[in-house]
């Protein structure tokens, strides 16, 4: 990330902090226009209020790293982004469809309610884990679905 730093050159301090392992949110050093870059890895997304200002961004980062205009954002990191006069849409339909095949529940039978709020867990009623990471990873991308689904964050917490 200290090419982007670099690219703009700017200030640390003048930067976000670092939101995630290898996530770099840069702002915008003009106080009265608005334009953001979210890094992801190698993945960059692009907004602001003023499209030149955008357009200036990408000539600069052009020059130092060799890039692609993908267009409107339509997915990004299991995200699916409709954008219309109504507003910014997320949903994460093919996300959750690719956690059940991955965890090997893809032909369950879906129920209204997936736990009581009032459920008590005693530690002698639950089975012992046999993968403790598998389980992690399923509780993580439960976590992961709250971003467009906060009716499953009890049942996650």
């Amino acid at each position: 990330m200290q090419d982007m730093h670099l690219a703009f050159n700017t200030k640390e301090e003048e930067m976000f902090p670092h939101l995630l392992p290898m996530v770099e949110l840069v702002l915008s050093p003009w106080a009265d226009k608005v334009a953001v870059v979210l890094v992801y890895v190698d993945d960059l997304i692009s907004t602001g209020d003023d499209l030149e200002d955008i357009k200036r961004i990408h000539m600069n980062l052009g020059i130092r790293f060799q890039m692609k205009e993908l267009g409107e954002l339509k997915h990004f990191l299991g995200l699916e982004i409709d954008r219309n006069k109504y507003g910014i849409f997320l949903c994460q339909q093919k996300y959750f469809s690719d956690l059940l095949k991955w965890f090997g529940m893809f032909d369950c039978k879906p129920i209204v309610t997936p736990m009581d709020v009032n459920t008590k867990v005693r530690i002698d009623e639950v089975e012992q884990l046999e993968d403790y990471c598998m389980y992690r990873q399923l509780v993580g991308s439960l976590i992961y679905l709250t971003l467009t689904r906060p009716d499953i964050s009890q049942a996650t917490s």
